[in-house]
């Protein structure tokens, strides 16, 4: 697995935003399996399909062919992440996804993410022990410019726990509002959570 082999053992999987041993973090959560057959057969659902035998999928949309490939910013300092994306690359391949790996330096790296102009980003957070979900997760930070929310996530159920977490002070409260967000998140996985140092 790629903690092992990439990351040496030094971590954990993980399946969403919060510290692994913080109350918040729900342990009942399982990772998603790591399946290429289930991912391919859920493209073919969508429509996404390799129409002219290059290997790759592609799909209609708008009245124009459109293929299944994007790039993913890589920190290029870190060969770690260099490594996975390479593993992605060649785990989606196999299923008929183009994944382009782009290795850019740290300050190129922060313009692209603060002008949203990506299509996918290796990252990570070091988050504290207080949780207050607003910065990251709120619909109100997605259109703001240089916002922690890169990728303009938008859930009315996620901006109601986060508005919620800022008003409620009884530990067991906090820990079922975190819960359910957890697994709001696990769901709609608007980010892929891999693994905690």
């Amino acid at each position: 697995d790629v903690i092992d082999n990439v990351f040496v053992g030094l971590g954990v999987p993980t399946t969403g935003p919060f510290p692994i041993d913080n109350p918040c973090y729900d342990k009942s959560i399982e990772p998603w399996p790591f399946d290429l057959k289930l991912a391919g057969a859920k493209l073919d659902e969508a429509g996404w399909k390799d129409t002219d035998g290059d290997g790759i999928r592609d799909k209609e949309i708008d009245g124009e062919k459109v293929a299944f490939e994007f790039s993913m910013m890589v920190y290029g300092s870190s060969s770690e992440y260099q490594t996975l994306a390479n593993i992605f690359r060649e785990d989606l391949l196999q299923i008929g996804v183009k994944l382009n790996p782009r290795a850019v330096e740290w300050s190129t790296m922060l313009k692209k993410m603060d002008e949203r102009n990506f299509d996918a980003y290796t990252g990570g957070w070091a988050l504290g022990w207080e949780t207050d979900l607003m910065q990251i997760w709120h619909s109100k930070e997605a259109d703001k410019a240089k916002s922690s929310n890169r990728i303009g996530f938008r859930n009315k159920e996620a901006d109601r726990i986060a508005e919620a977490l800022r008003t409620k002070f009884k530990e067991e409260e906090r820990v079922k509002l975190c819960h359910e967000f957890h697994n709001l998140v696990h769901e709609e996985q608007p980010y892929s959570f891999i693994y905690q140092r």
